[in-house]
């Protein structure tokens, strides 16, 4: 993957998404471990962390004004992966390098993050369009955190999702699609390993509540909001059996 040049944001519209988001189908899943050992152990772009970081808050940045997004979308549900090269490539940068500019990919993954918050706050009641960009994106986001947690801590990461759940609307309005697709992500980041440290626990449990509770309060999605409490209830019982 090249990096020298002028960035040009059409790089992420390659064969690379196709064959990624090919992954997310039933027919293919079991490749990803074929995906993944490449990326472990013959993948060499130590540079290309960098493009991908740039192309990703290229597009989520533009998410408001392009008309057509369908690159866009292609994008955000190829997000797992793309954080999986984003996360290799750094590791190997920071061993050829000895850790050097770790600051400035901290700096540019709190700034992707920044725009992940963006795309998430747009009001997208009358744009499908958008809609769907927004949902590709929940649906891809919890499957970041394990890589998140490879190059940042517990806390850190917490902190990173704790603000993008907050940027979603509070209210109940968005559109039945939407409410179901935000609560799904929520459910799936209670199911997460990052909600099984206490710590994170701690920051992630009031913006969980602060959704499920405007829920509960109107009345809507009782069946999804009920099975995430459920999902909290068992798993801080078994923590504090373990540290009982």
């Amino acid at each position: 993957m090249k990096t020298r040049g002028s960035l040009n944001p059409k790089r992420l519209r390659t064969p690379a998404v196709f064959i990624i988001n090919l992954l997310r189908d039933s027919k293919y899943y079991h490749f990803r471990p074929v995906m993944d050992m490449y990326i472990q152990k013959h993948f060499a772009g130590a540079l290309a962390y960098k493009e991908l970081i740039r192309c990703l808050k290229w597009y989520m940045d533009r998410s408001a004004e392009v008309v057509r997004q369908d690159h866009i979308q292609e994008a955000m549900r190829a997000l797992e992966y793309l954080f999986k090269f984003i996360v290799q490539s750094r590791i190997l940068y920071s061993r050829a390098t000895c850790g050097m500019e770790e600051e400035q990919f901290r700096t540019s993954i709190q700034e992707l993050f920044q725009s992940i918050r963006f795309v998430l706050s747009l009001d997208s009641r009358n744009s499908e369009t958008l809609i769907f960009t927004q949902a590709a994106l929940l649906n891809s986001f919890p499957a970041i955190f394990d890589e998140l947690l490879q190059m940042f801590t517990v806390q850190e990461v917490a902190e990173f999702v704790r603000g993008t759940l907050g940027s979603m609307p509070s209210t109940v309005h968005i559109g039945q699609s939407m409410d179901v697709v935000k609560l799904q992500s929520i459910a799936r980041t209670v199911d997460s390993r990052l909600f099984s440290f206490p710590e994170s626990r701690r920051i992630l449990l009031p913006v969980v509540l602060h959704h499920i509770h405007l829920h509960l309060r109107q009345q809507k999605e009782l069946l999804i909001c009920s099975g995430i409490l459920s999902s909290i209830f068992s798993i801080i019982k078994s923590s504090s059996l373990v540290t009982g």
